[in-house]
């Protein structure tokens, strides 16, 4: 059962070296040259855990942050016994969404009682849908999608043709609309939660007990004729809910009862003094976790020895609970956002000042460290695509609180299972202990 972490109280190999006690070696080398979007959060846990940080290319560093698949390739080749590579080869093309909802089809046809937490789902246009299916509300994704990006919630096998006629890629998926979610205060929202594949050979995966509630800016009505365009009290993506004139930027990790972003340990506890039964809540998260992982290690077993044994692999899942509490799994991040900044616009009716950071909390050093980071996007107003009126980035502490506990957890695990080369094999406990990640499968 996953453990509610408070996040303001971070586990004690999480605080810097110089205020701990500790015989476990001195950190390693991490390479971010290919870091791409992860750049600025891998930057700022390394500063405050003692991590030597690479910028550009190199053969000696101890860990290789990537993301492109040419890196994946280009580093693979060249990685030696005691490096590892942050990117599992292939994991990508398995976790989109035609390709997982195949593997996901295949578990549930073994065994279905142990996948039931995949909605009915079908490929399209190669699937016939039953009529049935349109009795309720339908979601439509793109396979190349993400963010948001492409998806819809469909009403009528009139508006499934027209998307599969305006079809760009091959293919897409249509799956079940949960329609009747577990409602925070009115709203729809979901999980995202990381687990983190160590390696395939033997198989060791971990999942971290902090992750991310991500709660739509309006309330949530029934999908009809008239609110299914209503994109912002259906989806629950940052990236689509943050042009909401409702969105709403409380960014207090400890919580629960406030924000559009909040942690996923302030919810559950917010959840249990509501009277919900918060440790089915996390047991069923942590079978979905385990049951999906092993899932997809199935599609590696004829991967090669380095690809198995010095990659691994930080996962999203995005998770949902229906108003009965069952948890339902919507699908798999092979690239879960790591950012860790939020845009406030500065112009138009709805322009909005980022807040102070609040010095007595815990985490303030790590928001100082995250502005710094961020450059002038937080001095100077910015006109990137972030959003479409000129803003102002700032840092978010929801996202800093759940994201450096994955990032730092990865690390530290990492580090002392590289360091148990010399010394002997560590058992996955010993590895994670004292950091956010509990042990799924342990080789």
């Amino acid at each position: 059962m996953l453990s509610t972490l408070v996040p303001h109280d971070p586990p004690a190999f999480a605080r810097p070296r110089s205020q701990r006690c500790s015989d476990l070696g001195q950190a390693g080398v991490l390479n971010i040259s290919g870091a791409s979007h992860s750049r600025t959060i891998m930057k700022i846990v390394a500063s405050h855990y003692d991590w030597e940080v690479q910028q550009e290319q190199s053969s000696r560093a101890d860990i290789y942050i990537v993301v492109k698949e040419e890196d994946i390739c280009e580093r693979l080749q060249h990685l030696k016994r005691r490096q590892r590579l942050s990117r599992i080869p292939g994991m990508r093309e398995v976790c989109k969404k035609v390709s997982f909802a195949e593997l996901m089809r295949h578990m549930q046809s073994l065994d279905p009682g142990c996948y039931d937490f995949w909605p009915e789902t079908y490929i399209v246009p190669q699937d016939s849908l039953p009529k049935r299916l349109f009795k309720g509300p339908l979601i439509y994704k793109p396979d190349d999608g993400c963010g948001g990006d492409g998806i819809y919630v469909l009403l009528t096998a009139s508006d499934l043709q027209r998307k599969i006629h305006a079809l760009t890629g091959t293919s897409a998926v249509v799956q079940k609309y949960i329609s009747n979610p577990l409602l925070l205060q009115g709203f729809k929202w979901d999980l995202r939660v990381y687990v983190l594949v160590l390696s395939l050979a033997p198989l060791r995966t971990y999942l971290c007990s902090e992750g991310i509630a991500r709660v739509c800016s309006e309330a949530y009505t029934e999908p009809t004729a008239r609110t299914v365009n209503k994109v912002n009290c259906h989806l629950t993506n940052y990236s689509i809910n943050k042009f909401g004139t409702n969105y709403d930027h409380t960014d207090d990790p400890s919580d629960g009862t406030a924000g559009t972003k909040r942690t996923l340990s302030s919810v559950m506890r917010f959840l249990a003094t509501m009277g919900h039964d918060v440790a089915t809540l996390q047991e069923q998260i942590h079978h979905i976790a385990y049951a999906t992982v092993e899932a997809l290690a199935l599609e590696f077993s004829n991967a090669d020895v380095a690809t198995r044994r010095n990659c691994f692999h930080i996962l999203g899942l995005d998770i949902i609970f229906d108003a009965h509490g069952k948890a339902w799994l919507l699908e798999v991040n092979s690239s879960p956002s790591l950012s860790i900044d939020s845009v406030f616009p500065v112009e138009g009716p709805y322009a909005e000042s980022p807040p102070k950071i609040p010095e007595g909390a815990t985490y303030a050093p790590l928001m100082h460290s995250a502005k710094a980071a961020l450059g002038k996007g937080c001095r100077e107003r910015c006109l990137c695509s972030s959003h479409h009126r000129p803003h102002l980035h700032a840092p978010c502490a929801v996202d800093l609180v759940a994201k450096t506990q994955a990032v730092v957890g990865t690390l530290e695990i990492l580090r002392r299972d590289m360091s148990a080369l010399e010394a002997g094999q560590l058992d996955s406990e010993a590895l994670s202990a004292g950091t956010s990640f509990q042990v799924l499968h342990a080789g």
